[in-house]
């Protein structure tokens, strides 16, 4: 019995998890306090197109991973959560690829320079395992 329990609640945690995280994200950025949104690295960022509107896209991004994790947790229908979750995360760190690729702060870029965007993949990984593994 445990066994079919265990992975039941790592997924949830795990969904519940990301889901606080970029609601979390998108009130810092709207409400709160965002490194990324602030004045002193949207002003490194290239001249040729509205940095505003990154941050905005970025935000429909998140959006569309709330919904699909909501989906997954409350509509049950996890095969389309699932593939609006990678959707939504994938858009995500391609634009911050693209993001990085266009600012010159220091602080920004030590922190997503690199592969490090990848790391967004690691949960969504986890939870589709464990789904796949589910059914």
């Amino acid at each position: 019995m445990l066994k079919k329990i265990i992975p039941s609640i790592i997924l949830y945690s795990l969904i519940v998890f990301l889901f606080l995280y970029h609601s979390f994200k998108l009130y810092n950025v709207y409400l709160g306090i965002d490194f990324m949104a602030s004045e002193n690295v949207l002003s490194t960022l290239s001249t040729t197109f509205n940095e505003r509107l990154i941050i905005k896209v970025q935000s429909i991004f998140r959006v569309l991973i709330l919904v699909s994790l909501a989906f997954i947790l409350i509509v049950k229908n996890k095969k389309i959560g699932i593939i609006g979750m990678w959707l939504g995360i994938g858009l995500l760190v391609l634009s911050q690829f693209w993001l990085v690729s266009k600012s010159t702060d220091q602080l920004f870029l030590s922190m997503f320079s690199g592969l490090k965007p990848l790391k967004g993949f690691l949960l969504p990984t986890i939870i589709t395992i464990l789904y796949l593994k589910r059914k």
